[in-house]
C-alpha cells in the first residue's frame, strides 16, 4: 500500500541541485583543467556553492516583485571572478564564460532517472529550483531526467526559501498545496515547503550538510525520509 503520508499526493516538485544532480563530482571535474590538487578542488567547488547559498538567502528575504530579477548564472559568474582572484587563477573570458556554464551539466545521481520514471507512473514529476528555466533544461536533457514540468523560481520573480516560490508552484499545478509533496536533501527547503502546506520528502546525499538520513528526517516538517528517488518511489508502490 503507499505510504499513508503521500496518498493524497499527486504531484512531486524536486530541489535539483545536490537532490537530482551530484553538483560537487561534476564542478570538481571542470576545475580539473586549472587546479590540478583534488582538495584545493574540492574547497574551491564548496566555496562557489556556498557563495550562491548565500546569495540566494539573503534574495529570499529581500527580493520583491518590482525589483530586476538577478540571473543565476550571473550570480555565479559574479562569484566565480572573484574565487579566481582569491585562488589566483589565470584564465581567460572564454575560459571562465564556460567553466560557469558547468551549472548547466552536472551529472545527475545514479538513482535519480530511473526513481523519476518509477514516479511518473504515480504522479507528476516537476523542478522547483532556483536554477533558471534554461538552466533545468539543459540539466533536463544533458541528465535525461524525465521531469513532467519544468518549474523554476524564475518564474514566481523570487528565490527559494521564499513561500511565493512554492505557493506559485501549486498554483501552477492546479493542485492544493497538500497535494504537492516537495523532495530534497536540504532541510530548509523542506521547512520552508511544510510551512506553506506541502507534504515533504527528505532524500539522503552524501556532502549536502546532513550526516544521515536521521539527522534531517526525524524532524517536524518531514514527512518521509529515504535514501535515493528511487525509494521515494517504491513508497507509492501498491
Amino acid at each position: 500500500m503507499p505510504h499513508p503520508r503521500l496518498a493524497d499526493v499527486k504531484a512531486f516538485t524536486f530541489d535539483v541541485f545536490g537532490t537530482c544532480v551530484d553538483w560537487r563530482t561534476s564542478v570538481k571535474t571542470a576545475l580539473g583543467a586549472f587546479i590540478q590538487d583534488e582538495s584545493t578542488q574540492t574547497k574551491f567547488a564548496d566555496q562557489w556553492r556556498q557563495g550562491y547559498i548565500e546569495t540566494m538567502g539573503r534574495l529570499a528575504k529581500t527580493l520583491t516583485p518590482d525589483d530586476t530579477y538577478p540571473a543565476l548564472d550571473t550570480i555565479h559568474r559574479e562569484i566565480l571572478d572573484r574565487l579566481v582572484v582569491e585562488y589566483n587563477l589565470t584564465l581567460t573570458s572564454s575560459e571562465a564564460e564556460q567553466l560557469n556554464l558547468v551549472w548547466h551539466r552536472l551529472a545527475p545521481w545514479p538513482d535519480t532517472p530511473a526513481g523519476l520514471a518509477r514516479l511518473n507512473q504515480h504522479a507528476l514529476t516537476a523542478t522547483l529550483s532556483n536554477g533558471s528555466v534554461r538552466l533545468l533544461a539543459d540539466l533536463k536533457r544533458f541528465g535525461q531526467l524525465p521531469f513532467d514540468v519544468i518549474l523554476s523560481a524564475e518564474l514566481f520573480h523570487a528565490y527559494k526559501p521564499s513561500p511565493r516560490i512554492y505557493q506559485g508552484a501549486a498554483k501552477m499545478l492546479e493542485l492544493k498545496p497538500e497535494e504537492v509533496c516537495m523532495v530534497a536533501a536540504h532541510g530548509r527547503d523542506l521547512e520552508a515547503a511544510k510551512a506553506v502546506g506541502f507534504k515533504t520528502a527528505y532524500v539522503h546525499r552524501p556532502g549536502e550538510g546532513h550526516s544521515s538520513p536521521e539527522a534531517v528526517g526525524n524532524e517536524s516538517y518531514v514527512d518521509v525520509s529515504v535514501d535515493s528517488i528511487e525509494a521515494l518511489a517504491r513508497l507509492l508502490d501498491p
